[in-house]
């Protein structure tokens, strides 16, 4: 990553942003201080290891990006794309905003920076 055009260090800032946002929500839902989960455990459960599992993902994305993966790049736009989609069918509120713009700067990002994922090292 070390001749990466600044758009790719910002947009990989942003898979990192969102990789720890969702780490965050899960260990919200975790310990009960998350306001939106309702009282169902095993519905708790599914959505705790939804974040966690997502937070993964994206940290797992970033690694793959950074070392210039082809794969990586379009499994990460298909990727934010759901959680772009996820976002905008949820009640939208001002974290819901929040969410919906730190997946799609990153989005927009890797769109414009693509030249430097796709061309060959």
């Amino acid at each position: 990553m070390k001749n990466a055009p600044l758009l790719v260090k910002i947009a990989l800032g942003f898979i990192l942003i969102n990789a720890l946002m969702w780490f965050v929500i899960g260990v919200l839902i975790a310990f009960n201080m998350h306001p939106g989960v309702p009282d169902d455990v095993m519905l708790k459960w599914i959505m705790m290891l939804g974040m966690f599992g997502g937070a993964i993902l994206l940290a797992l994305l970033y690694l793959l990006l950074a070392k210039r993966r082809r794969l990586a790049f379009f499994i990460t736009l298909v990727v934010l794309a759901v959680i772009i989609l996820l976002t905008l069918f949820d009640q939208m509120g001002w974290a819901d905003v929040a969410a919906l713009l730190l997946a799609f700067i990153p989005f927009a990002l890797l769109i414009l920076g693509r030249k430097w994922f796709l061309e060959a090292k």
